[in-house]
């Protein structure tokens, strides 16, 4: 801690030094607690002081102390510190003082770094391709045209060449069961015309009965007559004539679907 001098005015070979020795501990409070810059502080401790002295006679009466103190620090970045302090011993000293200090360590490690987040990589997923839609159904249609059947001079029997129409006509009914049958009766001008009327019935219904003996069904024929009211060629000759004593025969629906 360091020496004290006396002098005595009258014989000065009465005078020296006594050495003071300290020893203790104390808590240190710094604030506000920097790294670097300035700072202060303040500590509180109990202390053992030892004397001792070559040429002075001298006799210790207490050697326990409790001190106190204030100061100041400034810190530089390289770790190198300017302190000064005041100490006060409750016995019988003070110190002033001042220093350079030198704390060693290495810095403060930083912070480590933060642990990356590893997202996880996505997953493929696969999605099938969306079906295919249908291929277009190619359809077909055929318009139904069936040729008219004829009949001699005031006759309802069935000719050959009426039953080969008529059999043409059973082989389309059954080939399209959707499709209904109109079976319309003409005559000629040549008698009167409830005759005719008569006769073209009778022509209509010939059609039909021998239609119902291969399989077609009641329900999918009707049967009409018009008599002389609607020729198809002129009354005045033979050839027209011929052409009007008939059956026609009208599908519906008139146009179907081609089967595959």
């Amino acid at each position: 801690m360091g020496a004290a001098g006396l002098e005595d005015s009258v014989n000065a070979a009465n005078g020296g030094e006594i050495d003071y020795d300290v020893y203790g501990a104390g808590l240190v409070a710094n604030f506000p607690h920097n790294d670097q810059g300035l700072s202060f502080l303040a500590k509180l401790g109990a202390a053992n002081i030892d004397n001792s002295s070559d040429n002075i006679v001298y006799r210790e009466v207490e050697s326990s102390e409790i001190y106190a103190g204030v100061g100041a620090e400034y810190q530089f970045e390289n770790g190198i510190s300017l302190r000064a302090e005041y100490e006060y011993f409750d016995k019988d000293a003070q110190l002033i003082s001042a220093s350079i200090l030198k704390r060693f360590g290495g810095a403060a490690p930083p912070p480590p770094a933060p642990v990356p987040v590893v997202q996880p990589k996505p997953k493929a997923v696969y999605v099938p391709p969306p079906p295919k839609p249908p291929a277009p159904v190619e359809v077909e249609r055929i318009e139904l045209n069936i040729n008219s059947i004829y009949f001699d001079n005031d006759k309802a029997d069935l000719k050959p060449a009426a039953i080969a129409q008529l059999n043409e006509i059973v082989t389309l009914m059954e080939t399209y069961p959707e499709v209904q049958l109109s079976v319309v009766g003409h005559t000629d001008s040549r008698a009167s015309e409830p005759y005719n009327q008569r006769l073209s019935e009778r022509r209509a219904q010939a059609a039909m009965s021998y239609l119902q003996s291969k399989g077609i069904g009641a329900d999918r024929l009707i049967s009409a007559a018009r008599g002389e009211n609607e020729p198809a060629a002129d009354n005045a000759t033979a050839e027209g004539r011929a052409l009007n004593r008939r059956v026609d025969f009208y599908p519906d629906p008139a146009e179907v679907v081609k089967p595959k």
